[in-house]
């Protein structure tokens, strides 16, 4: 009989080491992402109208003696629908270089660190093409380009896109993401590095944009990648390579706590395989090829609340 993927049992030590390799590297799914984990492949999750929470002044609590109180609309929520995908990828290795290495497990964790970087590298671009679409995300392009010589006006156009973001969905934005390229230009501009130079002492040992401006937490994505054809030459470049900043309301609770607001969350599967990733491993089922199998997975779905996000577009010449 044939044996199948379901019947090898994941392997502890192998994805206790993927759950290490789950995070780092520079990605923003790290600072962005609140993972959810969901009891079966398909499941529900609930979008909620966020005004129905801000309503104070159209009610009336003042009770008369007698009277019954006021009763509060709650607030309806509508329950989507989603499903999981699974993403895999798998590699070998041999007997040869297992039976020759000092330590085959290092050989074996290396293999592990490697699938899972192919795997978030996956889900960063999927995150970038998502936060940065302008077809979902309100927009607007600044009137002078960041990088021009002069009448820069970083914090207005940044003020501006966060009166937008509360109007559309009545929270207040407390993240923005710069990618390399703009963050660069923003750590440099004199509107900035004035402002820093009197509240910053780091600003000369480390020369970056620091954890927070104008009361945002500054994510800058480090991911790379390369988009060449296997066997070419490197074509290296990153993932977050847009003129764009992006106001983001990010809420770490909204792993566990499913009426918690956050632009983008991914949902992991319990049923499939019952971990955020899962490590089998196998004999190949020909015994003279002398290699062992590696396989990573993980079942999960990423989705978008499209009013919680705001797109400065454009910003750079």
């Amino acid at each position: 009989m044939a044996v199948t993927i379901t019947d090898v049992a994941p392997d502890p030590v192998l994805t206790e080491i993927a759950q290490k390799y789950g995070e780092g590297g520079g990605y923003a799914q790290d600072r962005l992402l609140p993972s959810r984990q969901v009891a079966r492949d398909q499941f529900k999750f609930m979008t909620w109208p966020l005004r129905d929470f801000l309503q104070g002044s159209q009610y009336d609590s003042r009770r008369a003696p007698g009277a019954s109180s006021t009763k509060v609309r709650m607030a309806k929520g509508t329950w989507d629908t989603g499903t999981v995908h699974e993403r895999s990828l798998m590699d070998e290795l041999t007997d040869e270089v297992l039976g020759n290495a000092p330590n085959p497990a290092i050989y074996e964790e290396a293999m592990v660190r490697k699938i899972m970087n192919h795997l978030r590298l996956e889900i960063e671009v999927e995150i970038e093409s998502l936060l940065t679409d302008t077809g979902t995300f309100a927009n607007a392009v600044p009137g002078v380009k960041w990088d021009a010589t002069k009448d820069v006006t970083i914090e207005a156009n940044i003020d501006a896109g966060r009166e937008a973001f509360i109007a559309a969905c009545g929270f207040e934005p407390n993240t923005i993401l710069f990618p390399p390229l703009v963050a660069n230009v923003v750590k440099r501009s004199t509107e900035v590095r004035e402002l820093r130079k009197y509240t910053d002492p780091t600003l000369a040992q480390n020369g970056g944009l620091g954890p927070m401006l104008w009361g945002l937490n500054i994510v800058v994505p480090g991911a790379l990648e390369d988009e060449a054809n296997p066997g070419a030459s490197a074509d290296i470049k990153r993932v977050w390579a847009q003129d764009k900043a992006i106001l983001l309301y990010v809420n770490p609770a909204a792993a566990t706590d499913p009426q918690a607001m956050t632009t983008i969350t991914r949902y992991y599967s319990d049923a499939s395989p019952g971990t955020p990733w899962a490590v089998r491993s196998w004999r190949d089922p020909d015994p003279s090829t002398k290699k062992t199998w590696y396989h990573v997975e993980t079942f999960d779905e990423i989705k978008l609340t499209a009013a919680a996000g705001y797109i400065l577009d454009d910003v750079l010449t």
